[in-house]
């Protein structure tokens, strides 16, 4: 790089004395030269740096990528490093201990344990949290299509909503309407769904919590989800699947371990396979 800079600047010099101009002595030419390759070389450098070291709290206050949109905790290699860096831009694996939530499909979504069960036929997106991940794909059959409450009038776009009254936004199977009344003619109140928290007020809803708003009637209320419970334990499935550590094998003549196992959310239980044929690690050569 630094010869190609000083050649290039020798040619131009080289054909601006060509043309006549020798008012510029060799030793003038030899310190322009060097003053403009240093000046071009130093330009270049600084325009394609980026940083590549980072404190915690300089990253925290990126949100966990550079400008250029790198991740900073894969370049510094804090995820599963020990300690919860949860302003990273991906789920950090430490923060499982305190982290209660499951990751879910939309409803119209068929939920699958691993990406190679997804369809052949289908698009198949990752959904993770908590260190947990699923796979979702289309094609569910959708249970209905989005209604407005009694005393609401549908409207196709928001901006068909009256300036006069409130609208909400209702969403089913990838499908939105919008819902407007009026307090005149409106008795209903807003509410959450099952498995969610009614609070009065946004600034009521847990911080390690998300929180979605309704409004109905002119009311608003702000719904957070509940914590799910937290299966006790280990999988308790074998290692047919999941493998075994280094020095042992997978031993399937046991039968004393179920084949696959999943945490149930709702009822913090583990459900399990009714075969026993999962497998135990035993030492190899034992």
């Amino acid at each position: 790089m630094w010869l190609f800079v000083v050649d290039q600047v020798e040619t131009l010099l080289s054909g601006e004395l060509g043309r006549g101009d020798t008012t510029m002595t060799y030793d003038n030419r030899i310190h322009f030269t060097l003053t403009v390759a240093i000046a071009l070389f130093a330009g270049a450098c600084t325009s394609s740096m980026e940083r590549s070291e980072f404190t915690k709290d300089e990253a925290r206050s990126l949100g966990g990528s550079t400008d250029l949109g790198a991740d900073i905790c894969a370049s510094e290699g804090w995820y599963d490093d020990g300690e919860c860096d949860e302003f990273c831009a991906e789920p950090d694996g430490d923060c499982d201990a305190t982290c209660f939530a499951y990751p879910s499909c939309e409803v119209w979504e068929t939920e699958h344990e691993r990406w190679e069960d997804c369809p052949a036929d289908a698009s198949c997106r990752e959904e993770t949290l908590c260190g947990a991940t699923v796979w979702c794909s289309d094609g569910a059959t959708c249970p209905g299509v989005p209604s407005c409450g009694d005393g609401e009038t549908a409207h196709e776009s928001w901006q068909d909503c009256p300036a006069d009254a409130s609208c909400r936004e209702e969403s089913v199977c990838g499908a939105t309407i919008w819902c407007s009344s009026t307090g005149a003619t409106c008795l209903a109140y807003p509410s959450c769904d099952e498995g969610e928290t009614a609070h009065e007020r946004w600034e009521d809803c847990p911080a390690d919590a998300s929180c979605r708003e309704v409004t109905l009637c002119s009311a608003t209320i702000w719904c957070s989800a509940d914590e799910a419970p937290v299966c006790p334990g280990d999988n308790p499935e074998g290692c047919l699947d999941r493998g075994c550590a280094e020095g042992f094998v997978c031993d399937t003549t046991m039968g004393t371990a179920p084949s696959g196992c999943v945490c149930e959310p709702e009822t913090g239980t583990w459900l399990c396979t009714a075969d026993l044929n999962g497998g135990i690690c035993v030492p190899d050569g034992a």
